[in-house]
């Protein structure tokens, strides 16, 4: 892990959390709200469960996923951010801050934590900070949005049926019945909370059914 200056502003270009704020404010903004940038490897664990989670997480670059093991030392995938995603927001507005899933970068990976508290309570009342505290809810409904998605996906009484509910929901995010998909096969079967042999055995039968085609992550929708 590298901790970084908050300095280049080519990082924040096309970042949600700061749609409508003028660029040469949001270096003022981000030290306003107690910023702070850090640099991942792939495999560097960003927050561990239990761990305190004041921070929200902003993803300049890269992917981070959200997992957490039971007691049997099982993984669960439980949501997956790529670049211009929050992580940890959901902890960081609670009172008890500690996190019960840990982060984990899935490549090399940027981000910038942003401390909720002084967004909230620290508003200098400009019109740039104000902008940024209606983003920020703006991108937390979007990530409660993308759990339902989740919810609906693991609701499905099949294994078939979880793959197409999963293949559905990308093919409508990509608006494309061709598609790619953004996880790994290994992933893919932690997500959707299925083995991955089975997972691997079902893709092949909807294959050959031509429901779907595929090769790789490039997928068709039949």
């Amino acid at each position: 892990m590298v901790i970084y200056m908050l300095v280049d502003m080519d990082k924040y270009r096309g970042i949600p959390l700061f749609r409508g704020i003028l660029e040469h404010r949001i270096c003022s903004l981000l030290q306003a709200v107690g910023a702070y940038g850090r640099e991942y490897k792939k495999g560097e664990t960003l927050i561990s469960a239990g761990e305190t989670a004041g921070a929200i997480g902003v993803i300049l670059s890269g992917s981070v996923h959200m997992l957490k093991y039971d007691v049997w030392g099982r993984k669960t995938l439980i949501a997956y951010m790529s670049r211009g995603e929050l992580f940890g927001e959901s902890f960081a507005v609670r009172q008890e801050k500690s996190s019960y899933t840990f982060f984990e970068a899935a490549a090399d990976t940027e981000v910038v934590f942003i401390r909720f508290e002084q967004i909230v309570h620290d508003c200098c009342g400009d019109e740039e900070h104000h902008r940024l505290l209606s983003n920020l809810f703006e991108c937390m409904g979007k990530k409660n949005f993308q759990l339902m998605e989740k919810i609906e996906i693991m609701s499905r009484p099949t294994l078939r049926e979880k793959i197409m509910s999963y293949i559905s929901m990308i093919a409508q995010h990509q608006k494309s019945r061709y598609i790619h998909l953004p996880l790994s096969r290994t992933e893919m079967a932690e997500f959707i909370g299925a083995n991955r042999s089975a997972m691997t055995r079902e893709l092949t039968r909807m294959k050959e059914e031509q429901i779907i085609d595929f090769d790789g992550n490039i997928f068709i929708i039949r």
